[in-house]
């Protein structure tokens, strides 16, 4: 999109990413109506739009629809309901000799039939070929795996970025509700807790997560808004504190991904990804849709469950006779021995009491106390002023 026709809202300032991306798109429809002929083609746009926010599709899902009608629109130049066979053709064509991914050239092919759908013309959506899909879902190998989150979350900059990718990982969200998360979203649980997204396709749904607590607990007590429940739960870490961007969150990941010289996609769809499958192998097909925000008749359930191949091996060997222990490769919590919370397997230290859990961070600890007090024994001075700083502030 050119300076010239971007819209104005854009330049403002928005009190969320929602809000942002909402205008930005109705920006974009308006340039898009400004510049569509025929009359019958405004009408029919408007109408699929509208379509769109009626359902209550997310302004994400509207500015993607609205931003494939543009590209649409440079190809096609008669009535929709004109088009035929050849014309299809060639505007497939013009697709594939845009320069984008083959990801995206599928999207547009998908977004095309669905408006051909839309518009009633089911024999010419036919015609449109957009690939297997199944073929594209991510083997195994490409996956993140368990020691690969937990080294993305070790190289995370802050409590906020760790808390990110930790949830991230264990709800399986995806990227606009993971956004539209705010502090009075987050509830705490015996053991973890609650999750409650407000939006998403299927509306709002609650989850527990219990890995990615310890990571949350330390970043909302360090969170700039945090006596504020309506502040987002992620917020730019300087005033005024914003909710974090698209762009940002992105950035968040291939920041730690870059750190910890992961190679793989690291991107908020890599650990939706690797959530669903690593789901597949304990959850029903039920469950999955739910906890992952799946209609009810989505396939997607299946294709993970076939992904994950689950029950195919210990079933093969069942057969020939064979007993094999099960290998647990998911990234599950512990209980901490003092406060009894969840905490990750490899934390050094509680992240709600404090307790240390390794030889190393006790002895550490032990060292850095000596240390302090040896201190103040040759400077008692020191001892006396902090003291005295102590009492002027309860003053």
């Amino acid at each position: 999109m050119s300076d010239k026709t971007k819209p104005n809202e854009e330049k403002r300032l928005y009190d969320s990413e929602e809000e942002r991306v909402r205008a930005s798109a109705d920006g974009l429809f308006k340039d898009l109506i400004a510049s569509t002929t025929p009359e019958s083609n405004v009408k029919l746009y408007t109408r699929y739009i509208n379509s769109y926010k009626i359902s209550g599709s997310s302004p994400y899902t509207i500015r993607n629809h609205v931003t494939a009608l543009r590209t649409f629109g440079q190809f096609i130049i008669k009535p929709v309901n004109e088009l035929n066979y050849e014309d299809i053709e060639e505007i497939l064509i013009s697709i594939e000799g845009l320069d984008l991914s083959a990801t995206s050239k599928k999207v547009y092919k998908v977004r095309l039939k669905t408006l051909l759908k839309f518009a009633n013309m089911d024999e010419l959506a036919k015609s449109i070929k957009t690939g297997n899909r199944r073929s594209q879902t991510k083997l195994p190998d490409d996956l993140l795996t368990r020691d690969e989150i937990s080294t993305l979350i070790d190289n995370a900059l802050n409590p906020r970025d760790k808390a990110l990718i930790s949830l991230l990982y264990e709800s399986g969200a995806r990227l606009s509700e993971m956004l539209s998360l705010k502090l009075k979203h987050v509830e705490p649980h015996e053991k973890g807790m609650y999750i409650q997204f407000p939006q998403g396709k299927t509306g709002a749904r609650r989850i527990l997560v219990v890995f990615s607590s310890m990571y949350l607990n330390q970043w909302l007590t360090t969170h700039p808004e945090r006596n504020n429940r309506e502040a987002f739960l992620w917020c730019q870490l300087r005033p005024p504190h914003a909710q974090l961007s698209v762009s940002s969150f992105r950035s968040v990941l291939k920041t730690a991904g870059r750190r910890a010289g992961i190679k793989k996609p690291v991107n908020p769809h890599a650990f939706r990804h690797a959530q669903a499958t690593e789901l597949a192998r304990d959850f029903t097909e039920q469950q999955m849709k739910q906890y992952l925000g799946w209609v009810p008749d989505s396939n997607m359930a299946s294709v993970y469950v076939h992904l994950s191949g689950r029950d195919m091996e210990a079933a093969v060997l069942a057969k020939n006779g064979i007993e094999i222990e099960k290998r647990d490769t998911r990234l599950k919590a512990e209980e901490c021995p003092r406060c009894h919370k969840m905490i990750p397997p490899d934390a050094m230290f509680c992240g709600f009491c404090g307790l240390p859990l390794t030889t190393d961070t006790v002895s550490t600890n032990e060292q850095t106390i000596d240390a302090i007090l040896e201190k103040l024994k040759q400077h008692p001075e020191l001892l006396l002023s902090a003291l005295s700083a102590t009492k002027q502030s309860n003053e």
